[in-house]
């Protein structure tokens, strides 16, 4: 008997998901996935946190509240990430590896729906350039 295939979670994200879950991340364009547990940014209070003051990379998807040019910083943000942009569909728009420390502003080309900050190396793991479309499995 054949396995069910797994259906991806829907863009934007179900508001019934946990601030913190088990993910499966994957580059539906390259075919390339990653398992990681994935944190919600979908507050002002957790947007404005993402990483600053962490000790170490954790990764967060940011849920803005309608598409638009939001830009970040890496202000007190001690170690390099990759931030990964995507519209309301999952589609990638722009894609910044290895964001330094400190880094003043960063914005994506096109308005944005959601954010993808991973530890360093991710999105290259991943191979995630524009136009590439990501999809999200929350793993059981």
């Amino acid at each position: 008997m054949k396995k069910p295939q797994k259906k991806p979670l829907p863009w934007p994200l179900p508001a019934k998901l946990p601030d913190s879950f088990k993910a499966e991340i994957r580059n539906a364009t390259a075919g390339k996935s990653v398992t990681l547990t994935l944190e919600q940014a979908n507050t002002s209070l957790s947007r404005l946190r993402g990483l600053m003051f962490r000790k170490k990379p954790v990764s967060i998807i940011f849920t803005f509240a309608w598409s638009d040019l939001h830009g970040i910083h890496s202000f007190f943000v001690s170690f390099p990430f990759d931030a990964v942009y995507l519209d309301e569909e999952g589609k990638v728009v722009d894609v910044f590896e290895r964001v330094a420390p400190f880094t003043p502003y960063l914005s994506p080309r096109k308005p944005v729906r959601f954010l993808l900050e991973f530890p360093p190396g991710t999105a290259r793991r991943l191979n995630l350039k524009p136009n590439d479309f990501v999809n999200l499995y929350q793993c059981r």
